[in-house]
């Protein structure tokens, strides 16, 4: 178990790119476990936090929360799931990178 996270929660490192013409998972690399994805929204205000959190929500129907790097471009997640429902996350994933 990570420390300060719960059976059924997995953290993953997001790079994001802001101001993006649309909403799309990039690349994924599972030797660091980081998910690229551009959003449309600038990075003022928490807009682009908001356009992430979003619709990662809807591609991964899955709750989530920014745990870190709120300001920054380099953000860890936490998917709070299943391992079975993580695990189709991943695969989307690797299907997307």
């Amino acid at each position: 178990m990570i420390r300060g996270v719960t059976v059924g929660q997995h953290k993953v490192n997001v790079h994001v790119i802001p101001n993006a013409k649309e909403f799309k998972l990039v690349s994924w690399d599972r030797s660091d476990n980081t998910l690229k994805v551009k959003v449309k929204s600038k990075p003022e205000g928490g807009k682009a936090n908001r356009d992430l959190i979003t619709n990662l929500k809807k591609v991964f129907k899955c709750n989530l929360k920014i745990l870190h790097g709120e300001r920054y471009r380099d953000k860890v997640i936490l998917f709070d799931c299943s391992e079975l429902e993580f695990n189709e996350i991943v695969k989307k994933l690797k299907q997307n990178g």
